[in-house]
């Protein structure tokens, strides 16, 4: 334990090092909060749209007959104008409807409406679109049976669809509400990539650090400078990487909720659009949990790579060099495989592993 907390210490010893992770801590909540106060400013006020939304809950065919009447003035509208001469429609005064759930003045019922209307029609078309993967998974099945050659490979990618995607029909009921925060939270690139530059500058001259000070001779030939030093740099390196996911994480969750607020976590996943058909029956919260515990364990990956580019590096700022190239070029959001938890993009032609939509071609069925 003393030689773990001696390579804590080191890892944070350098002043520079710290200094450039807390600037990227900062850029990276900076560039997350901007994109949820970009996102807020795109849609309507949350609380008006839950007074409509309820208002729908309680009595469907009031709300309805309300925008009916909207439309019918506005259609006589059109039409009075279109049976006059351009002078005259310049003149004819344009009806003034009252909103009702709207205050805000930037919005309108109109707004709200239109809002309402897509979230109807996108809980209406859910089940639809799940019956069209099981029909063409189906008949995927069928194809690959009637094969001269049967390819097991390909029935059981199939026959993982069918039975995952048959459970989300039967179990998954989207409501009428939006997820708010969460996509943001959780499929943000940003933090990804920052966080991985973090572990980079931290990690890479744990191990060349010696040798650039001409220590790691007399450190071999020390009792325990040997196995026993490699394991405590290689625990401190993946405590470092666990300790960074953690606190860009919940400081990025922390910068989103309180810019753009955060929606119910026990919706289910399917309701953000980038998850729309994610094959897996579990609730938002669920979701973050998941790829929080994916990001863990693909992070102390790469921490464990940066040690081996340490290890054979003469000094940090090369090790640092090879991490970058590294980093560079993953794709950093199929990084930690959270496209597999993913969706099946329309008209769901070639679908991949698990409902992953950005995944390698030898996945593809």
């Amino acid at each position: 334990m003393k030689l773990i907390g001696y390579e804590l210490k080191k890892i944070f010893a350098l002043p520079l090092q710290r200094g450039l992770c807390l600037i990227l801590l900062a850029v990276s909540l900076a560039l997350s909060a901007a994109t949820v106060l970009q996102a807020a400013a795109d849609r309507p006020p949350q609380r008006e749209l839950d007074a409509l939304l309820a208002a729908y809950e309680q009595d469907s065919a009031t709300v309805m007959t309300q925008y009916a009447e909207r439309e019918q003035v506005r259609q006589a509208y059109k039409d009075a104008i279109a049976r006059m001469s351009a002078e005259e429609a310049a003149a004819y005064p344009e009806p003034s409807l009252p909103d009702l759930y709207a205050t805000d003045e930037a919005w309108t019922d109109d707004d709200l409406y239109a809002v309402l209307l897509s979230m109807l029609d996108s809980r209406d078309r859910f089940g639809e679109e799940i019956q069209a993967l099981l029909q063409d998974s189906y008949g995927k099945y069928q194809a690959y049976l009637s094969a001269g050659t049967i390819n097991r490979a390909a029935l059981e990618l199939q026959y993982q669809y069918i039975n995952h995607y048959r459970d989300i029909g039967e179990r998954v009921s989207l409501p009428l509400s939006r997820v708010i925060g969460w996509d943001s939270a959780m499929l943000g690139v940003y933090p990804d990539l920052i966080c991985g530059l973090i572990v980079l500058l931290l990690i890479c001259p744990l191990f060349s650090l010696e040798k650039s000070e001409n220590f790691y001779a007399m450190q071999r030939v020390c009792r325990r400078g040997r196995m026993q030093t490699v394991a405590a740099k290689l625990t401190a390196a993946a405590l470092c990487a666990v300790a960074a996911v953690l606190v860009v994480a919940l400081t990025t969750l922390a910068a989103v909720a309180l810019t753009g607020g955060l929606s119910d976590p026990a919706a289910p996943v399917q309701l953000i659009d980038a998850l729309r058909y994610c094959p897996w029956t579990m609730t938002v919260g669920q979701y973050y949990l998941l790829t929080l515990g994916l990001k863990l364990f693909a992070f102390v990956a790469l921490a464990m790579l940066a040690c081996a580019f340490s290890s054979l590096a003469a000094r940090g700022g090369q090790s640092l060099f090879f991490g970058l190239l590294l980093w560079g070029g993953v794709r950093h959001r199929e990084l930690y495989a959270r496209q597999l938890l993913g969706t099946v993009q329309p008209p769901f032609s070639g679908h991949r592993c698990l409902g992953g939509r950005a995944v390698s071609r030898i996945f593809l069925a």
